[in-house]
């Protein structure tokens, strides 16, 4: 049977804001609080930047470095106890990801395919392990979180990263 009845991220295409969420609740080791997403959301100038139905960030996609500042500065939103450096990665790439040089104690990966944004929180082998903010979605009956071996960073998706096609590659 069709669904028919619309859940958050339908419609939306929030996955980019998501994205900064999961990852600064990553780097912190707790949940970012009503008042942070309040404080994002209501940051926000434009809603169809980034509410638009689409990946989220279609408005902005040909300024890469428009992106990253985005990104610097809706994560200060999120938690204003820490401080946060956003670095644009161009040069990255499948290896570099599972060499696990890109990936420590005091860092994530933000990346989007053609179609979703995520963080890639850890790997583990050949494959990435991402906080994805619609994995829920997919199959509330079957959804699992747990927690990386490596770096202990809870994650909710797998997925190999040489079939991984990257669009955007920035680092916090």
């Amino acid at each position: 049977m069709e669904r028919r009845i619309k859940a958050q991220g339908d419609l939306d295409g929030a996955c980019f804001l998501y994205t900064l969420v999961n990852a600064v609740s990553c780097l912190r080791g707790r949940a970012i609080s009503a008042g942070g997403w309040q404080r994002l959301v209501g940051a926000i100038y434009d809603p169809r930047d980034f509410l638009n139905g689409d990946v989220g960030t279609d408005r902005i996609d040909q300024y890469p470095d428009l992106i990253a500042k985005v990104i610097g500065d809706y994560v200060s939103l999120l938690d204003r106890s820490s401080t946060y450096r956003v670095e644009r990665i161009s040069d990255l790439d499948h290896r570099s990801i599972l060499t696990r040089r890109l990936l420590s104690r005091n860092s994530v990966l933000i990346v989007a395919t053609q179609a979703h944004w995520f963080a890639v929180v850890d790997v583990d082998q050949d494959e990435a392990l991402t906080a994805c903010s619609v994995e829920y979605l997919g199959s509330p009956s079957c959804y699992v979180e747990e927690d990386s071996t490596r770096l202990q960073r809870r994650y909710n998706s797998r997925k190999c990263v040489k079939e991984l096609v990257l669009a955007y590659r920035l680092s916090i």
